[in-house]
């Protein structure tokens, strides 16, 4: 257990596509989404159905905010 804890922000949202995406324009998505998460350290969960996403962002406040601000 560390000595310090850090709290920790979940932001919660969903999002709509202008137009659909291809499968090629998902993955891009999706390795450009866990590269950024993985170096700003926020965990998250993108579902995708349609047009529609909904995304989890979990991690430090800073982070998160800054994550979801991009």
């Amino acid at each position: 257990v560390p000595d310090r804890l850090v709290p920790l922000l979940r932001c919660v949202y969903w999002s709509r596509a202008i137009a659909e995406l291809d499968a090629a324009a998902l993955d891009d998505i999706v390795a450009t989404s866990r590269a950024r998460n993985a170096s700003a350290r926020v965990s998250s969960m993108l579902l995708h159905s349609g047009r529609s996403f909904f995304q989890v962002l979990e991690g430090s406040v800073a982070s998160v905010e800054a994550t979801f601000a991009r």
